[in-house]
């Protein structure tokens, strides 16, 4: 099966960025920060945060583009729950 995302982490930080293009990244939280998005991972208090894409803090500008990020935030928020969260003993602190 062909992942549409990869994790990795920076230090204790961990990302998650997006395959294919624009390559938007997220951060994985447990705070809300940024302006642009904070995407809910259901069932604990960690968030998918907006960071930019692999060009930096960039933001794709066309009239769909808040639509998208949406969309793919929360896919990249879905994704982590099934493949990194779910069933992670790790994560169990931020259960809801």
């Amino acid at each position: 099966m062909n992942s549409p995302y990869i994790l990795y982490h920076e230090g204790a930080e961990y990302y998650i960025l997006q395959k294919d293009f624009p390559h938007f990244i997220g951060k994985i939280t447990n705070k809300i920060e940024g302006h642009i998005g904070q995407y809910p991972i259901a069932g604990y208090n960690l968030y998918v945060s907006f960071v930019g894409t692999l060009r930096g803090r960039y933001m794709p500008a066309d009239k769909f583009a808040l639509q998208e990020v949406q969309h793919i935030y929360a896919d990249m928020a879905n994704y982590l729950l099934d493949k990194k969260i779910k069933n992670n003993e790790e994560y169990e602190k931020y259960k809801i």
